[in-house]
């Protein structure tokens, strides 16, 4: 039951929380003995296709191996967890600059040759890898997750299989911001009432008639600023935050439809929810109450 509650199941390093408790383990120990560390904030490129094409079950086993892939090549010392879907955590006690930075291309090289195991031929992804360090960086937990995020978004702009260390305050601005900061926002935007939904026709090729409208959701940040779903919809997942844009986006469906029945109009609506709405009990039941 002990090895439950601290390990993920699928990949079977340790769990978001129980990362987190060995992170302020070590940072502690920094405070109190001046010692210094490091952490590998590590994502998946483009692993939706992954799940996409072969399935959640080949997804499983791809992040399974990915694990021992990590393991393997970080040293004995570090600890290694999965920080919540494609994206895993190293932290490296007692490691410097170059040391930290050698892992880190390492991890690159090493994901970028292995073949993962497929249905029918080996699959292959790479890695984005955001390096921080404590306490240069930061000297809680969030602090230190929140930069080497920031970092892994800086390769993964550069268009990932690469690595970057975070730069401080100056950094350059990315399209990409770190989860925390991301799930601010959208909470922020809900609270506020600022998603948008805008509405796509799907035209019949052959009649040239509109069969249905795809719902498309925004974030608005700024009077003229409009975010399309790229910017967002992946740290949503992350954080959990999609949860309630996906109940969000129902609610609207169900109320414009209402609303067209109502003035005598028969519209058909294309609904996009995330993946992670299959985890969701609620729903369903917070759409039927809407």
């Amino acid at each position: 039951m002990l090895y439950l509650a601290d390990h993920d199941l699928v990949t079977r390093v340790l769990n978001h929380r129980r990362f987190e408790d060995e992170l302020a383990r070590q940072l502690a120990e920094t405070q109190r003995y001046g010692t210094r560390g490091a952490v590998l904030f590590i994502d998946a490129d483009g692993f939706k296709e992954v799940n996409d094409r072969w399935g959640h079950r080949v997804g499983d086993a791809v992040l399974a191996d990915l694990a021992r892939v990590l393991e393997g090549v970080i040293a004995t010392r570090a600890t290694v967890g999965r920080l919540g879907g494609d994206e895993f955590g190293a932290i490296l006690p007692n490691k410097g600059p170059e040391e930290a930075q050698g892992t880190a291309e390492s991890v690159v090289a090493a994901v970028r040759t292995h073949e993962f195991p497929g249905p029918s031929e080996p699959v292959r992804i790479t890695v984005s890898v955001g390096v921080a360090f404590f306490p240069d960086d930061g000297t809680t937990t969030d602090e230190i997750l929140v930069r080497a995020d920031e970092a892994m978004y800086d390769a993964k702009a550069s268009g990932g299989d690469g690595w970057h260390r975070h730069e401080g305050e100056d950094r350059r601005s990315v399209p990409g911001k770190a989860s925390r900061s991301w799930e601010d926002t959208i909470q922020q935007a809900l609270a506020a009432d600022r998603l948008l939904l805008f509405c796509q026709p799907i035209v019949e090729l052959v009649t040239g008639r509109v069969a249905m409208y795809e719902l498309l959701v925004r974030v608005q940040i700024e009077e003229d600023e409009v975010l399309p779903p790229a910017a967002f919809l992946e740290a949503a997942e992350r954080t959990g935050a999609i949860h309630r844009i996906d109940r969000w986006v129902l609610r609207q469906a169900i109320h414009l439809l209402a609303s067209q029945q109502r003035a005598g109009r028969q519209v058909r609506l294309a609904v996009n929810v995330s993946g992670r709405a299959f985890e969701d009990r609620g729903l369903l039941r917070s759409s039927h109450t809407s």
